[in-house]
């Protein structure tokens, strides 16, 4: 997981020019599994290894000249999840068509 976010991370800092205060990353990488919600991050070190049946939930952000993007997004690689993710962009796109009419 820890190089996940490291690879991220770097990705990241090359493309938008990484440049102290005026451009960078925003936030350390949350990369929560399965049971944990949002906001935990692999300390260096960390051993833990993204599996078939893992939920992985990736947010990152980034910031420019004071201003903050973040992004966010679930992962699964075992299709029992395949409905579950199927509900949650249904009732995405029915709220985003709510706000936006």
């Amino acid at each position: 997981m820890i190089d996940l976010c490291e690879t991220l991370e770097n990705t990241v800092r090359k493309l938008i020019s990484e440049n102290g205060l005026q451009a960078g990353i925003a936030f350390p990488t949350g990369c929560s599994l399965n049971w944990v919600a949002a906001h935990w991050t692999p300390n260096s070190g960390d051993k833990t290894v993204l599996e078939y049946d893992d939920v992985m939930k990736l947010d990152f952000g980034t910031h420019i000249d004071g201003h903050i993007v973040d992004c966010a997004f679930t992962v699964a690689f075992n299709p029992m999840f395949d409905p579950l993710f199927e509900a949650s962009r249904e009732k995405l796109q029915t709220r985003v068509s709510r706000w936006c009419s």
